[in-house]
């Protein structure tokens, strides 16, 4: 799908509750806004505001962005998609005073097909809603607004479905990279399709290096799943050294006429970890020098501008570090691309909290009816990227759970566990699963009391282990038998005897 970005011209306008359909009168005054916008970096901050020092003491929003959107003639019979990357709020969209979608995760991105509800003779009316005024939603400094890329993506009747084209390694053999190519095939209209859907390879220098061609046949309204097996030889490894990136193009010809295309760039490499030798990058065994940094740019607020998200890993890179681990949640897709060309491993993180929460109005009220829609949708989109090696379903979850329960409740922190895990192997079975453990129930006793005592950082949740009464050893056994690697948080008094 042709790609267009749509972050300029918006409007924005704080205000409490109202009728979308009033909002376009006279009466408001707009001001003018290019995205990415966080409204809450411009405000005062005060000690009185219930957000707390987790979120810097800043204030609540409740905003409205509109905008303008006419149609180009050329887009007539086309498939129409906007894609928002990120939006810190509980977001609602409306396209021409009709709402078309909810959204309640601020860091990952979501689709809206918009087809329906556009007109092409006329002015179409943009308004998103964005409601972030209950304090406190997150324990560090989130924003407020649109503060990522908007996009929009035009397809053919027939066309490749967004963040659906995908690259995976399946081996290296006698110098030979076996790539399986999947593409996600849409067919918008009420009758059978054939078409022939080609694969071209591109080097690093833009040079075409292997094209291949598939027939297909699909049905009316069908999704469907087109997969090709490639050699690609000879080939060059992505590695932190030398960050080496492919492009691969789909293109969909039906009557001989070019109907819809899609590119992804790609990386050739292999992960692998085994208990002796660690992590290995190419079959080549490597120390993982991380940092955990959070989303936001520092003075630019949690606006995410291509060159800050680049900034921060060259910065990152010239520091010493080869892997950073995003806390505690998916990142703009700005950042990933530079991890991919500056050669930078990735651990992306989901969640900070499951069913449980760690402050009142965080992402624990909607995790059981979106866990999976927000996993999913991280993954498809994320999914090319060679610098991720690993998905952490969870940080620290254990704050607010009983661990000890293991039953049919539905709040087991155990089922859980294996229910996420799972998940993430079937949408991605080329990664490492992880996920960040810390303290149990057990030990918050005992870290009030250090705290009590001061110095809390340093002695935070060590937790040596116990030969006699192990609890903590008891329970990341049991949390742990569902992830690939197990992440350790404060705890380095427990590496050895582990």
């Amino acid at each position: 799908m042709q790609k267009i970005n749509l972050d300029r011209s918006w409007e924005y306008l704080e205000l409490g509750f109202a009728n979308v359909l009033n909002l376009t009168s006279s009466e408001y005054e707009w001001k003018k806004v290019d995205l990415p916008h966080d409204a809450v970096i411009e405000k005062e901050r005060s000690e009185l505001n219930p957000s707390g020092a987790g979120e810097g003491y800043t204030v609540g929003c409740s905003l409205y962005y509109k905008k303008e959107l006419i149609l180009d003639e050329q887009w007539q019979g086309k498939n129409l998609i906007l894609e928002f990357e990120g939006i810190m709020g509980i977001a609602e969209v409306f396209v021409n005073g009709r709402l078309v979608a909810k959204h309640f995760n601020g860091y990952t991105s979501f689709l809206v097909d918009i087809t329906k509800h556009v007109k092409m003779v006329d002015k179409n009316i943009i308004i998103v809603r964005v409601e972030n005024t209950h304090k406190p939603s997150s324990r560090w400094y989130a924003g407020c607004g649109i503060y990522r890329h908007v996009w929009l993506h035009i397809g053919g009747k027939v066309y490749i479905k967004p963040w659906h084209l995908h690259v995976q390694t399946r081996a290296i053999e006698n110098e030979t990279a076996i790539l399986e190519i999947r593409a996600v095939v849409v067919n918008s209209v009420n009758e059978k399709v054939k078409g022939v859907i080609k694969f071209d390879v591109f080097s690093k220098e833009e040079k075409l290096i292997l094209s291949s061609e598939e027939r297909f046949l699909i049905g009316k309204s069908e999704e469907k799943v087109i997969a090709k097996t490639l050699e690609l030889k000879p080939f060059k490894y992505w590695d932190i050294e030398d960050p080496y990136l492919y492009k691969i193009q789909a293109t969909i010809i039906c009557d001989e006429s070019i109907e819809d295309s899609a590119s992804t760039l790609f990386g050739v490499r292999t992960i692998e970890v085994n208990p002796n030798e660690g992590f290995k990058l190419n079959g080549k065994p490597l120390k993982l020098k991380g940092s955990c940094i959070h989303h936001d740019n520092g003075p630019l607020g949690s606006a995410s501008y291509d060159r800050a998200e680049e900034r921060k890993v060259e910065l990152l890179k010239a520091s010493g570090f080869n892997a950073v681990r995003l806390a505690h949640n998916p990142f703009a897709p700005a950042f990933l691309d530079a991890c991919d060309r500056l050669g930078m491993l990735v651990i992306e993180e989901f969640f900070d909290v499951w069913h449980a929460g760690k402050v009142s109005f965080d992402y624990h009220l909607f995790f059981d009816k979106y866990w999976e829609e927000d996993l999913e949708s991280t993954i498809m989109r994320d999914y090319n990227h060679p610098s991720i090696i690993m998905w952490s379903i969870g940080n620290e979850i254990t704050w607010g759970v009983g661990v000890d329960v293991d039953d049919d409740s539905g709040y087991s922190i155990y089922s859980w566990c294996e229910r996420l895990a799972k998940k993430v192997k079937s949408l991605d079975s080329s990664r490492l699963v992880t996920a960040a453990l810390c303290a149990i129930p057990d030990d918050y006793k005992r870290l009030f009391a250090i705290i009590e005592e001061g110095n809390y950082v340093i002695r935070m949740l060590k937790q040596e282990a116990d030969v006699i009464e192990d609890k903590w050893g008891e329970f990341s056994e049991k949390f742990s038998r569902f992830l690939d690697v197990v992440g350790y948080n404060y705890k380095v008094d427990r590496y050895e005897y582990d």
